[in-house]
Parts: structure tokens; sequence; C-alpha cells
């Protein structure tokens, strides 16, 4: 008989346990997703007293205009030359790497200009989220350009 409960025991956790991971995921995706959608925002305001709360000290961004991976100081002096509108073209995706960090990428349409030059019409953004003090901020950001 013990045996037996002890089987049944062992069948549930079998069972439940990718339920739970299912919803733990389910919570961090939501909490990224909030994270990012809050963060853009503040890229499109040029809110820097926000991003910076929202970044990790060693963010990294490579987005095509710039040329070179950047640093959040570097890129502060060149957004307010970037005149830009996004538009997501498909459904972002958020993977979880583990419970404190994910990985989220979106299809995005680009208007706009960088000095006067005009932006990739379509991009592959990638965005590595970290949990760092119970916050989710960003570590690094990059921007891959796809075909029109």
């Amino acid at each position: 008989m013990q045996k037996l409960g002890a089987l049944l025991v062992l069948i549930a956790a079998l069972t439940l346990a990718p339920t739970l991971a299912r919803a733990d995921d389910a919570a961090i995706v939501a909490e990224v997703e909030a994270a990012s959608d809050a963060l853009n925002q503040a890229f499109q305001r040029q809110d820097w007293a926000y991003i910076e709360k929202h970044i990790t000290a060693d963010h990294i961004s490579v987005f095509p205009p710039w040329g070179e991976p950047k640093s959040f100081a570097q890129e502060r002096d060149l957004i307010p030359q970037l005149k830009m509108k996004q538009t997501p073209l498909t459904e972002p995706r958020v993977t979880v790497l583990g419970p404190n960090a994910a990985m989220r990428t979106v299809i995005m349409a680009l208007e706009g200009s960088y000095k006067g030059e005009p932006l990739p019409k379509r991009i592959f953004k990638t965005q590595i989220m970290v949990k760092q003090d119970g916050r989710w901020l960003e570590k690094f950001y990059q921007s891959t350009v796809l075909k029109p």
C-alpha cells in the first residue's frame, strides 16, 4: 500500500510540475512585457531618468544607424537625432531563459530617420531582460535589419 501511495505521489508530481512551470513562465512573460512596454515608451519620450532606472549598468544597444554596439551613455547622445515611429508587425514573443532572465523578440516596421538618413523599413528586435532587486531591466538590445 505504501508503494502504491508513493507511486501516486510521484505520478502527481510529474504531472503537475510542467503545469506549475508554465504558470511561473506566464507570470514572467507578463512582467517582462510590461517592463519592456514601459521602457519603450520612455525611449520615445526620451525620459532618461526612467530609462537609467530600468536598464542594467552594463547595458549594450546595437541599432543599425549607430554602426556599432553602444553603451547607454553613448546612445543617449545619439537618440535626440533619431526621429522614429515603430509599429509591431508580429506579436511579441517572450522566451523565459530562467527565473531571472528572458528574451523578448518582435518584428517591427520603422518610419523615420537618423541624422536625415532614412531608417531601415523592417527590423527584428531582440531584448534580453534580467530581474534584479525584484525589477525587470533591459540588459541587451539589438535590432537586425530585415528585407523590406
